[in-house]
């Protein structure tokens, strides 16, 4: 009995037989050990056992009239699962799987959105059957591939063991695959939602959106894999990730398809690996195009001298990529996200107007600050830690004083905060607001001087600068 109701089956499993052979007398096949996995996965997510229905059809199919039995059951399957292969487009019999299942609704709506791709091995895009187009050709890939090319070998071959190390990532996918594939038969499950009358405001959006960071696609199985932990832990922490399909080949519909996701992303990140994918270059001069902040990364454990293509090697030692482990990029990316979803602080009369004070090493910390200071319309002006504080504010009309502690000298922060008190202090109108922000490394000595009247900053906590620079008032006096 089927988890969804009103279909015989919950998941037909469409593949090719050549890719379930025998490999040893009485041991299952690739397809068969997946399926029976992916049942007894399924019915944990769906809290009970023997809850899901998880079909295949066993027999060997040669040239034979597809039958209606077969017919029936694709037509009553909530979901079509495919194990995408170069025998799957070669066999009819797939084919007609796919037509019959894309001619039925449920409720009315297409079934498009009921197909789940498993990647048997690496198919180019633009040999997959129409039906297939808008889906990911990395969302469940359950091969290995060095670098595009390539030969590949299927994940958990020939029989998937829980006890083999190296097939933990066969393991890890069917985890992921289980997942949303439980979540999409509990909501087909459910009835679906009576239309209520509304009507509709231009000012009133249908669905608040999630804050959106494109992670371009990668090469390699190193990179497929770190990007597929980096999209999950994005999407844990509430950001929506594109792209979640994959773009057509042809350079002008991949930039095409390229910009149209880009549009809604503020941040661009593109990961880079030993090997090139051939679409960084395009990648990359679409997000310059569109203005985007771009965060470009390779692990601090590639070594240039193994890197094979001279050209490649180039683009990995510019310097605008960023060199940090795996988990500090997963950091860098959500405390960009933060930053960049903060909505500009509200207008106000007059013009506000900070000095930044940094000593040099902390000059990129200065740069992060100034950036997210003019998208808010807030003037700046970035002065070196040995210039004397107290002539550049008697000199200038500041509205606020903002000093950075980041790999200096605790000392000179110490030094520099209590310039800030004198001013505070000699100023009986038009004192400006003061602060420290505390940038990275993180793990230095704690700040030790914290004077009246002076706010402490948080790199880690976005919205506290932007709270900052809201309580400027329009005279630029502290509150």
């Amino acid at each position: 009995m089927a988890f969804v109701n009103g279909f015989d089956c919950d998941v037909f499993v469409s593949y090719a037989t050549a890719n379930n052979q025998e490999i040893a007398p009485g041991k299952p096949g690739w397809v068969t050990s997946f399926r029976d996995v992916l049942k007894k996965l399924l019915d944990e997510g769906l809290d009970r056992r023997n809850a899901s229905e998880v079909w295949m059809d066993y027999k060997l199919r040669g040239n034979e009239p597809f039958d209606e039995q077969l017919r029936e059951t694709v037509s009553k399957s909530a979901v079509l699962l495919i194990v995408l292969s170069d025998a799957y487009l070669a066999s009819p019999w797939c084919r007609k799987e796919l037509e019959i299942f894309l001619e039925t609704t449920h409720n009315g709506v297409s079934r498009s959105g009921c197909i789940f791709l498993v990647h048997y091995e690496p198919v180019l895009i633009d040999r997959w059957p129409g039906g297939l187009r808008g889906l990911s050709n990395e969302k469940y890939r359950f091969f290995q591939q060095e670098r595009d090319g390539a030969p590949s070998r299927p994940l958990g071959f020939p029989i998937p063991n829980p006890e083999n190390p190296a097939h933990q990532g066969y393991y890890d996918r069917l985890l992921d695959l289980r997942s949303e594939l439980s979540q999409h038969l509990e909501k087909m499950g459910k009835p679906p939602a009576p239309k209520a009358a509304s009507v509709p405001t231009a000012s009133t959006p249908d669905v608040a959106l999630a804050p959106c960071v494109y992670l371009a696609e990668v090469a390699g199985d190193t990179l497929y894999e770190q990007r597929r932990l980096a999209r999950s832990h994005l999407e844990q922490v509430g950001l929506q990730v594109l792209p979640t399909k994959t773009y057509a080949r042809a350079p002008e519909e991949y930039a095409r398809e390229l910009d149209r996701d880009l549009a809604g992303c503020p941040l661009f990140v593109q990961m880079l690996g030993r090997f090139p994918s051939g679409y960084e270059k395009l990648q990359h001069e679409r997000a310059v195009a569109g203005t985007k902040e771009i965060l470009r990364w390779r692990s601090r454990d590639l070594v240039l001298d193994d890197v094979p293509d001279p050209e490649h090697r180039k683009l990995l030692d510019g310097v605008d990529v960023k060199v940090m482990d795996f988990d500090e990029l997963k950091r860098t990316i959500v405390e960009r996200m933060r930053i960049l979803s903060i909505k500009p602080a509200p207008a106000m009369d007059g013009e506000r107007f900070v000095l930044i004070n940094a000593v040099h090493e902390d000059s990129t910390v200065a740069d992060e600050i100034t950036r997210q200071l003019e998208s808010w319309q807030v003037g700046y002006d970035v002065v070196n830690g040995d210039v004397p504080l107290r002539d550049l504010a008697d000199a200038n009309v500041y509205d606020a004083l903002l000093v950075i502690y980041g790999q200096c000298p605790h000392e000179w922060v110490r030094q520099q905060l209590m310039k800030c008190r004198e001013i505070l202090l000699s100023r009986k109108t038009r004192a400006p607001a003061c602060a420290v922000y505390i940038g990275p490394p993180d793990g230095k000595e704690p700040l030790r001087c914290r004077p009246p009247r002076v706010s402490v900053i948080d790199r880690h906590e976005a919205s506290q600068l932007q709270a900052f620079i809201n309580k400027l008032s329009a005279a630029g006096v502290a509150p």
